[in-house]
């Protein structure tokens, strides 16, 4: 209940219950809002439990704060202080009230700073995507840096796959995302968190598991377990031509559009897998082992992706502090 609400049932306790009386005093008010003033001066009184004290700190005479006092127990229509030549005390309604204004006090109080905030990108709410390889692999140090840097922005997380992220960001429905590139649509910009190369996923009873020197060309006659194809994985098709270039085209002989479901199939034997390396961050199996394909390109990229024209300055923060992770980890 707001204060000026709850002054109205101390105040007319018999049209308290009477809706339509109820709502025509509040417009009353609402149309005739208290002072500021009055409420800072009605609380500075409430902590002193002295006027003369309260004028003191407020900078303004001992008969303003008088003045003030009665004029604000006037307008709310209930006594808010018993006062003698001796003492200042809240009454019942008096306290209730105080209860109330402070809430409000406080929270006007931090409005400019919390503007401000905003303004500069420091306060308010950022909506992430993300897919699962960036959130195992450099997004959480981003985070966490991010974090530290502007406490008081609110991450909003959530797990969708690369065409979701888009679709929400050219919708508005998400501020950034971390997708696979490349990235075909002109009105979003990009920016790369991460490149990545490959390791071959392989069942453990498979003699490649525990080959010595172990290279590309020794899948020419293995069974390929692959995603779908699908616009999301740009990089099959350039892994499908540097196989090609070691003379071998991969023998796919099942796909599937799940990561952790291909490091399955390959426990169970269906075949090997070729997958980017941070797979090995969040899909072990007791059934698998990984090994490094050194000789393939970093085709695997992941990035922060947005609105071309994006004016949030939470945004562009984040993308600041990912240049500032990035350069760090550059020089280490």
């Amino acid at each position: 209940m707001s204060f000026l609400s709850f002054a109205i049932e101390i105040a007319y306790p018999s049209v308290a219950c009477q809706a339509s009386a109820r709502e025509d005093i509040l417009r009353i008010m609402m149309n005739n809002p208290i002072d500021i003033k009055q409420l800072r001066v009605f609380e500075a009184v409430a902590s002193d439990l002295h006027f003369a004290r309260a004028g003191e700190r407020l900078g303004v005479s001992q008969s303003s704060i008088s003045q003030q006092i009665k004029a604000l127990e006037d307008r709310v229509g209930v006594k808010l202080l018993n006062r003698t030549t001796r003492a200042v005390k809240l009454t019942p309604a008096g306290e209730a009230f105080l209860a109330q204004i402070q809430q409000g006090l406080a929270t006007l109080d931090a409005a400019p700073r919390i503007a401000s905030l905003t303004a500069r990108g420091a306060a308010g709410e950022l909506r992430m995507g993300f897919i699962t390889s960036a959130i195992v692999d450099s997004l959480p140090e981003a985070i966490h840096s991010f974090r530290e840097k502007y406490p008081a922005v609110t991450l909003q997380l959530r797990h969708l796959n690369s065409r979701e992220q888009i679709d929400a960001i050219m919708s508005q429905k998400l501020d950034i995302g971390f997708i696979r590139t490349p990235i075909r649509e002109p009105s979003l910009y990009t920016q790369l968190l991460v490149r990545e190369g490959f390791v071959a996923v392989i069942n453990v009873m498979n003699s490649l598991a525990t080959k010595p020197d172990f290279r590309l060309a020794d899948l020419a006659d293995q069974p390929l377990v692959q995603h779908n194809h699908h616009p999301e994985i740009p990089y099959q098709s350039r892994l499908i031509a540097h196989c090609q270039q070691v003379g071998f085209r991969p023998y796919v002989v099942q796909e599937t559009p799940d990561t952790t479901g291909i490091v399955g199939l390959v426990a169970a034997g269906v075949g090997i897998a070729i997958l980017p390396a941070s797979v090995t961050n969040f899909a072990r199996h007791p059934k698998v082992v990984f090994r490094p394909l050194h000789e393939l390109p970093k085709l695997a990229e992941i990035a922060a992706v947005c609105r071309q024209e994006e004016t949030s300055a939470r945004v562009k923060n984040f993308l600041k502090v990912m240049n500032e992770f990035q350069a760090i980890h550059a020089e280490a």
